[in-house]
């Protein structure tokens, strides 16, 4: 099976390569949405599957008609997070992809209870390719959230949260291979 992946920033590519062999990836970052579609129809041309996996990206593409082999990694994320019961604490760092998540996440129909919490500063860090310090922050961050039930609704944030509590929901956990 071939895999395509379109991100918004290069530090993604590890987390799907930790799921798929053949797999191929496009960065480009703030890009906006005729060159989101223009990027996704092409690699649907070229892939079994083709996974976008910004947030701010699907957001923008909500609603265009998709070929059928795109798969946006927010949605198993949002079945997940419907899943579990009580408040849930919705972790962030890049406020652009805030809004855009919360609207497809009540579009879906996912009746969730919910807060948002931003870590600011952190989104930068990682943008200037100190993806160290960017983990140790929101590390940081995350521990002193614990013991509210947390989730990293960005996929930049994967390693901070499975280094603080393997129970942290991400966008990765929640992905199913064909």
């Amino acid at each position: 099976m071939k895999i395509a992946c379109l991100h918004a920033h290069h530090t993604n590519q590890v987390y799907m390569d930790t799921l798929f062999s053949d797999i191929y990836h496009v960065v480009k970052p703030r890009i906006r949405k005729a060159e989101i579609l223009a990027t996704l129809e092409a690699l649907s041309t070229q892939a079994d599957y083709v996974y976008v996996t910004c947030t701010d990206y699907i957001a923008q593409i909500e609603g265009e008609p998709m070929p059928k082999n795109i798969v946006k990694i927010d949605a198993p994320f949002f079945a997940a997070l419907a899943e579990r019961s009580g408040m849930q604490t919705l972790v962030f760092t890049n406020t652009d992809t805030i809004s855009g998540t919360i609207a497809r996440l009540h579009k879906a129909g996912r009746a969730i209870n919910y807060e948002i919490i931003m870590i600011e500063n952190a989104y930068e860090l990682l943008l200037n390719g100190q993806k160290e310090a960017h983990d140790a922050l929101v590390m940081q961050k995350l521990r002193t959230l614990a013991p509210r039930t947390l989730a990293v609704a960005q996929l930049s944030l994967v390693d901070a949260a499975e280094a603080v509590d393997a129970n942290i929901l991400h966008p990765l956990a929640t992905l199913q291979i064909n």
